[in-house]
């Protein structure tokens, strides 16, 4: 019996040939002959010529079931076939998914970006006119009470020269109501002079001591008991202010 190397085994040596046979029959079927030959006659080796034996009758047998089998080669080339098209049309398929995910986000992003610049837009256009018709509405109505909602509609516009001219418009009207303010105090204390001045002409005092006194009394009786009162004066009031006199302290 033929020693084999140390950790070598036959059977590896064969299943490992086997594989090869698999991938090489073609080949194998023209030198498994050759093979038979030269271990036997060229180079005498029982094991290896009985491999050589071996692989020509499995190739002798591949092509035979092979020769009355077609269809199953067929079908099986077919099923690998189809195999690796439906392994390719679900990568394309998946492909496909992503990229039409990706161009959705992609469209998505642009919208909202479209449609946050147009709100923008919208917003700078509407806050200038809304600002313009709180001004406009204090011109037309000048009262203290429109002040503050013009004030807070110029305030939302950002900086620029339309702010500036709004707040011009704004502290104008706000001089216009002050100085007509000022204009009506005056005039009701005017009138309220000339009425007092009417009052006083109209109204009759009583200055003792032939209208010498100092002061003067609205009324007869609440003049002192030791008044003279054939020395008493008659006059207006506002003659007796004229001439420097002032009602009676608590007796006028």
């Amino acid at each position: 019996m033929k020693n084999y190397p140390r950790g070598r085994s036959p059977l590896l040596k064969v299943v490992g040939i086997g594989f090869l046979i698999l991938l090489l029959l073609p080949i194998l079927v023209f030198l498994a002959p050759f093979g038979i030959w030269y271990y036997s006659k060229k180079k005498p080796d029982t094991l290896k010529r009985n491999i050589s034996i071996g692989l020509s009758i499995l190739a002798v047998f591949s092509i035979f079931y092979q020769l009355i089998n077609p269809n199953q080669h067929a079908h099986s080339a077919q099923g690998t076939t189809d195999s690796t098209l439906t392994t390719s049309s679900s990568t394309k398929t998946g492909e496909k998914e992503k990229t039409k995910k990706t161009e959705e986000k992609q469209k998505k992003a642009e919208e909202d970006k479209k449609a946050e610049e147009e709100r923008k837009k919208a917003e700078q256009e509407r806050l200038p006119a809304e600002g313009e018709t709180a001004v406009q509405n204090l011109e037309a109505n000048q009262v203290n009470e429109n002040i503050p909602v013009a004030q807070s509609a110029v305030d939302t516009l950002p900086d620029s020269p339309q702010k500036t001219e709004l707040q011009q418009r704004i502290q104008a009207v706000q001089s216009a109501i002050a100085q007509r303010e000022e204009t009506i105090r005056q005039e009701q204390a005017n009138q309220a002079a000339a009425d007092l001045a009417a009052q006083q002409e109209q109204r009759t005092v009583y200055v003792a001591r032939n209208g010498t006194s100092d002061a003067y009394w609205y009324s007869l009786d609440n003049m002192p008991s030791n008044t003279r009162f054939d020395r008493v004066v008659a006059m207006s009031e506002a003659e007796a202010i004229a001439s420097g006199k002032h009602p009676a302290k608590g007796h006028g």
